[in-house]
């Protein structure tokens, strides 16, 4: 099983920016390799291997030790089906500082799509501004 174009685009969606910490784990993207995706009744996660052209790195700190502002980096969009509802999908980096995992979580109810990639539109980052639009296939 591969990592799915949806994930790509939902943690490149996640990774916009110019940030140095944004850019280096954006420029992980290409070498993460499928690990395993856990469904739920209120969302997934997909996790990653890496290939050893991962460049690691260690997420910035802020004076009071917490990590910087902005991390994890998210996306939002809102889903058509089972139920109108708002997702969040979160880019997290493990411990090796390379990403080891995608996770998506409904903010609004416990449902999902029996195809969880599917029904999602509007794409829109923590202020509501939408960053992507996906057409209604329906």
């Amino acid at each position: 099983m591969d990592i799915d174009e949806f994930e790509i685009n939902v943690m490149r969606l996640a990774l916009r920016g110019s940030d140095d910490w944004v850019v280096k784990m954006r420029s992980q993207i290409p070498h993460l390799k499928f690990s395993k995706r856990e469904h739920f009744n209120c969302g997934f996660v997909t996790s990653f291997n890496h290939s050893s052209k991962a460049e690691s790195f260690a997420i910035p700190r802020e004076d009071s030790g917490l990590p910087v502002s902005g991390y994890p980096p998210a996306i939002n969009a809102r889903r058509r089906y089972p139920e109108d509802g708002l997702v969040s999908f979160l880019v997290w980096l493990g411990e090796d500082g390379v990403i080891d995992r995608l996770e998506a979580v409904s903010l609004t109810d416990d449902k999902w799509p029996e195809n969880i990639f599917d029904g999602f539109y509007d794409f829109q980052d923590d202020s509501e501004c939408i960053v992507q639009v996906i057409a209604d296939e329906k």
